[in-house]
Formats: C-alpha cells, sequence, structure tokens
C-alpha cells in the first residue's frame, strides 16, 4: 500500500540518501522518522483519515515528508502551487476546504481570510517529537487531490486513491529502468506527473530524489554534470535553454541515461539537439492529471520521431469521432485512455466527472491517431483546433515545422478570426541566438514546401519568447493575444 511505499528503501537502503536538496542530504532512515513524527503531529491536531491536509510552500524535502506523512494516517495531501494567489488561491482553498494548513511565514499572509488551521511548517518540523503507530488502510483510500493546470477552464480538483498512485510508481519505475543507484530530477512537487513519475518510482527504488525550487538551466547544468544526476525530465521549452547553456561548455561529462520530456510537442530538431550534447535519446512522454503519465516512448527497442510512444502496462487507448465512435489506424481523432492508474473523479464535482470519464474511459479532450503498431501519436487540443474554411488545423503540426527549420528555436501558432467562420494562420517565432540573419521569404517558400496551402502561416512575427504556464505547456490564449497585438501593431505601422 502507499503508506508502505518507503517501507522497502527503508529496510534495505536505510543510509540511501533519499533527497537531496541544494547542500542538503536526507537518508531513508531519516525521512522515514520524519514521516512518522510528523504524522503523530498531525493526529494530535485532530486529523483523521479522509480530512484534506493542504500545503502551500515551496518545494523542499519538507513537501515529500508532508505527502508521506498523510499517506501513513489516510488524511488526503493537497500540494498547492506556492505561486497561486488571489483568486486561483480561493479558488483552491474553497474546492478543497482543507481542514489544516502547512504553509511558511512569508506566505502565511495570503491565508489570513481563510478559516482554517495553518502553520509554518519550520515551526510544525521544530516540534517534532513522538512518532505515530500505523493505521490499517485499504487502497481505495484517496491519498491526494491535485489540481488541474486550468487550461480549459477553473482548475479541477482531481482524486486519486492509494492504488493508482501505486500503479504509476510501478510501471514508471519499470519504463524507465528505476534502481537504487539513480539520482531523478523531480520538479514541482505539487504537479501529479513530477511527484507520480518521478518521486514515487524513485523513492520505491530507494534512488535519490533530486529536487530543485524552480527550472533555472545553470542549475540544472550544475546538477548533471557535478551531482551524477541520471533521471531527468523537462518540458521541450526548458531542454532547448538546457542545450543552449550547454553548448557554451567543452566536453560536458554526465552520468545521465534516460531523458524525458513531455507537456508540449517534442520536434525532430530537439530529439538531434539532446542526441548531439548529452549522446541520449530525447523520450516523449504524454500523461494528464486525471491519470498521471500514461505512454512513453521506449527506453528500449523501436522509437518513431514525432510519436509519443506507446501505452503504459495496463494502459489502454483508443481513438474516436465527435460521435465517440472508434476510428481506424492514422485517422486523426480524440484520445481516450482506460487506465488502472484513473482518478477517482473530481473533487465534489460529479457533473463535470461524468463528463470526462465514461464507461472507464477518459476522454482527454486530446487529438492524435494510433498508428498499426499502437504507437501513439499526439496533434493537439481539440479547443486550439483552427478552422479555415471547414478544415482542421492541428497546432503541433505547422509547429512542427517550423522549429525544424534551421535558425528557427521554438515557435508557436495561432487562428485569428476572418469572419464567421473562418481564420487565418499567425505564427510567432523565437530566432536561434546562433543566426546573424533571418529572411522570411525563404522560411514562407520552405513551409510552403511542407504543407498544404491552406495551413502555411499568413503572418510570421518574431517574439523573444513563447508564452508558457506553469507546466511548461504553449499558453495558447496568451500566444493569440501576443499575435492580435503584434498584427494591430502592423496595422498601425501601415
Amino acid at each position: 500500500m502507499l503508506n508502505h511505499l518507503l517501507d522497502y528503501a527503508i529496510t534495505n537502503f536505510p543510509e540511501n540518501i533519499a533527497i537531496l536538496f541544494h547542500e542538503r542530504t536526507m537518508t531513508y532512515s531519516e525521512l522515514g522518522k520524519k514521516v512518522r513524527q510528523l504524522a503523530y503531529w498531525l493526529q494530535q491536531k485532530g486529523i483523521h483519515q479522509g480530512d484534506r491536509v493542504l500545503f502551500f510552500f515551496d518545494d523542499s524535502p519538507e513537501k515529500i515528508i508532508c505527502y508521506f506523512a498523510c499517506f501513513y494516517i489516510g488524511a488526503i495531501a493537497v500540494p498547492t502551487n506556492s505561486g497561486v494567489r488571489g483568486n486561483d488561491l480561493m479558488h483552491v482553498l474553497n474546492v478543497a476546504k482543507p481542514n489544516l494548513i502547512i504553509t511558511n511565514h512569508k506566505l502565511r499572509f495570503f491565508l489570513q481570510t481563510y478559516r482554517a488551521n495553518h502553520f509554518s511548517i519550520n515551526d510544525v518540523i521544530s516540534e517534532l517529537g513522538c512518532e505515530a503507530q500505523e493505521v490499517y488502510l485499504s487502497n481505495d483510500t484517496i491519498a491526494t487531490i491535485f489540481f488541474s493546470s486550468g487550461s480549459t477552464n477553473k482548475p479541477k480538483g482531481i482524486t486519486h486513491n492509494f492504488s493508482a498512485h501505486l500503479v504509476c510508481a510501478n510501471a514508471m519505475k519499470t519504463a524507465q529502468k528505476i534502481t537504487s543507484e539513480d539520482r531523478i530530477l523531480a520538479y514541482p512537487l505539487d504537479f501529479n506527473r513530477s511527484f507520480g513519475s518521478q518521486v514515487l518510482p524513485g523513492l520505491a527504488a530507494g534512488a535519490t530524489i533530486v529536487l530543485i525550487e524552480q527550472f533555472d538551466s545553470k542549475n540544472i547544468l550544475d546538477l548533471i554534470i557535478n551531482q551524477g544526476m541520471t533521471v531527468c525530465v523537462a518540458p521541450p521549452g526548458s531542454w532547448r535553454k538546457l542545450i543552449n547553456l550547454a553548448a557554451l561548455e567543452k566536453n560536458i561529462s554526465h552520468q545521465l541515461r534516460v531523458v524525458t520530456s513531455g507537456g508540449d510537442m517534442v520536434t525532430n530538431d530537439l530529439i538531434s539537439a539532446v542526441k548531439k550534447t548529452f549522446n541520449l535519446a530525447l523520450h516523449s512522454t504524454i500523461g494528464m492529471t486525471e491519470l498521471f503519465t500514461y505512454a512513453i516512448q521506449p527506453i528500449e527497442g523501436k522509437k518513431k520521431f514525432n510519436a509519443i510512444g506507446l501505452p503504459l502496462p495496463g494502459v489502454k487507448l483508443k481513438i474516436v469521432d465527435e460521435n465517440s465512435k472508434d476510428v481506424p489506424h492514422r485517422q486523426l481523432g480524440e484520445i481516450c485512455i482506460k487506465s488502472p492508474a484513473v482518478m477517482q473523479g473530481y473533487w465534489d464535482d460529479e457533473n463535470k466527472t461524468s463528463d470526462i470519464l465514461r464507461d472507464g474511459w477518459i476522454h482527454s479532450g486530446d487529438l492524435g491517431y494510433l498508428d498499426e503498431e499502437g504507437y501513439l501519436f499526439f496533434q493537439g487540443r481539440k479547443k486550439h483546433i483552427i478552422v479555415i474554411n471547414g478544415r482542421n488545423i492541428a497546432p503541433p503540426e505547422v509547429e512542427s515545422i517550423l522549429n525544424d527549420y534551421d535558425g528557427i528555436e521554438q515557435s508557436a501558432i495561432c487562428g485569428i478570426p476572418n469572419g464567421e467562420d473562418s481564420q487565418f494562420v499567425v505564427a510567432m517565432i523565437v530566432l536561434d541566438n546562433s543566426k546573424s540573419s533571418f529572411e522570411q521569404q525563404k522560411l514562407s517558400t520552405y513551409v510552403s514546401a511542407k504543407l498544404t496551402d491552406f495551413k502555411v502561416p499568413k503572418y510570421y512575427f518574431i517574439v523573444d519568447d513563447i508564452p508558457r504556464n506553469r507546466r511548461g505547456k504553449t499558453d495558447r490564449d496568451a500566444v493569440q493575444a501576443m499575435a492580435l497585438q503584434s498584427l494591430n501593431n502592423l496595422s498601425l505601422v501601415s
């Protein structure tokens, strides 16, 4: 069970470093003791099975301790990003209705208007002493409420039980071949894909979890070179920044063996750049807060360009049309997933749960197709499809062509309304700093040769960066706002 996930490492590798955070280390023996102590502290504050404990502070070893202390007594962990403010924070609080909040001194100010007991993590740690006794819990016990990124609406509270976390932990441990010798980057801890796909598999195997407070390319490169990190996951945009920084170094020595990326399109040029820099294949992954990671490019075996990869063990995929009917191989449709790691539902919202979870299948809202060998190809979200005279364009299809062009570091496209029923395509591009000149006409000719005419952008705008949300995904709404502003500036000039 999830409350016993640490037992294997505590018994077999008690002096292994469980967590590395800056210059600070914590062994498995120390981690287990802190978990039991905090579990006892929570019990003394009146927390029982099913109560919600929200933690609202920066990533640190204490956040992992909070998770497992909740699991130990059957309380529900509600991790919350320390950067959430205002209405977004109040939304999380009003949905989760936590019985107790653990925060820090600087963030307590933002919780003053919410009536719940809240304590500073530093004060809590200083009070720890006695250890909790084991509580019998079943695998149906609700373990967590993670909040979605809110890319389509207000963030939803997504519940997972012990069983779902264990399924994901074991599947990702097997897929990435995690052992007690590994050092695994984990950031940020309030995202279920980071916690479920890096932290839990690593701790289950007795590996070392490497924590950071924010994804800083210089810091990550230092961890790779000097701290022996072996498993690293980052969004595509972060990989590009890391590669650009690594290009300034000479003869990089590292112990990396698994590098993965997800959250956005992984292009061929990025795969090639990672191969050139680290001599490793960059493996695509895909997941949802509703069911963790569900597909990955095989670490060993056949790999396909532009493919996400194959479903994890126990996961089933299908592609359906607008009437929820299965479609043939290579036909575009909505990606649906059935997984033993599926959520229990949205917290206190049966209507939204039934909208997305039907007959055991998650209807993801993502578009893609399956080939004859079962490889999944991701093509974007349904809501971001661009419609031109009744014909659909998936943004990642065009962006992959742009990103493969010599001189472009990254790109994003959007549709701008052009009458009631149609749009035209606008591309925002970030240039590679290594290029001293750029000719837009050559780019337009290149794209026109690669794409059907209605998919070719009408306008190209050079920008400093592509806006992204806090999960590293392209912020499509912000891209469209940027495009509209650029078009407005263009009209003012002309």
